[in-house]
């Protein structure tokens, strides 16, 4: 039986940094009307504005205009949120885990999508049509 989502909506932005507190207000606005907590909250706060920093900075080498796409469900029991562009083709799910070395010998880089993975209770990925598709979601109850 498939679930019938209780609310939700779709974004559009560019490939620009600019564009991530946008995506983000109106994602804290959509959470208060969802009655969501704040530890749900701030975990998919944090995750989104990861993947969106990343599919930014990494995903689009030439300097033209791209779009994200975004969409956000809220079901009974979770929030799932989709992340679609058209960037070069890269699979988190491939990254190996960081290495549980010292703070001091650590490089820069390479803890965001670890992190995001050990926030969300899901994280899947897939290439469609020349898309990237990243799918995170998060339990509620």
């Amino acid at each position: 039986m498939n679930e019938q989502a209780t609310g939700g909506f779709e974004i559009i932005v560019k490939n620009s940094p600019e564009e991530i507190s946008q995506v983000i207000h109106q994602f804290i606005t959509f959470c208060n009307l969802q009655n969501l907590s704040l530890s749900v909250l701030y975990k998919l706060r944090l995750a989104m504005e990861e993947i969106l920093v990343n599919t930014i900075s990494y995903s689009f080498p030439d300097e033209k205009p791209h779009e994200i796409q975004i969409k956000i469900n809220s079901y009974v029991d979770k929030i799932v949120v989709e992340f679609l562009d058209d960037g070069v083709e890269f699979n988190p799910l491939t990254v190996p885990e960081p290495k549980d070395i010292p703070l001091a010998e650590r490089k820069p880089g390479g803890m965001g999508i670890y992190l995001v993975k050990t926030l969300m209770d899901t994280f899947e990925y897939k290439r469609t049509d020349g898309n990237n598709i990243l799918t995170i979601s998060k339990i509620i109850t």
